[in-house]
């Protein structure tokens, strides 16, 4: 797995990148960080990811969760590979995310809450490959 960090977005092997308002990611599946009010759950084929659910979309699989801040976090299934994006430390518990094998992390008490965890699988700062 590849991953660039710039920005505070999250580009994820070329495919995926998690961003906050930006929607000119050309070629990539977006994935945003927040619920947003123009819903687009029936629409993925525009390449926007950004409310709660599962979606299958190029022979990926994502699981969108939600919080009760409208926050979005995500496992997405590259070949087998389980990558979580976490926003919420809270939420690292949920049985969602107990095949994760990558965690890709951009705040500190997420870092933590993983840190807890039994199997955690590799955790990967993203601010730090700035």
């Amino acid at each position: 797995m590849k991953f660039t960090y710039i920005d505070d977005n999250i580009t994820i092997n070329d495919t995926f990148v998690i961003v906050d308002q930006t929607d000119n990611q050309s070629g990539l599946v977006i994935l945003k960080k927040t619920i947003w009010p123009d819903m687009r759950y029936q629409q993925v084929w525009l390449g926007v990811v950004d409310y709660p659910g599962e979606y299958e979309l190029n022979g990926y699989t994502i699981e969108v969760i939600n919080d009760s801040d409208g926050l979005l976090n995500y496992v997405i299934v590259i070949n087998d590979e389980h990558i979580a994006y976490v926003q919420n430390p809270k939420l690292v518990t949920k049985s969602v995310f107990n095949h994760v094998t990558h965690w890709l992390c951009d705040r500190d008490d997420v870092i933590v809450a993983i840190g807890k965890l039994d199997d955690t699988g590799s955790i990967t700062d993203v601010r730090e490959s700035k």
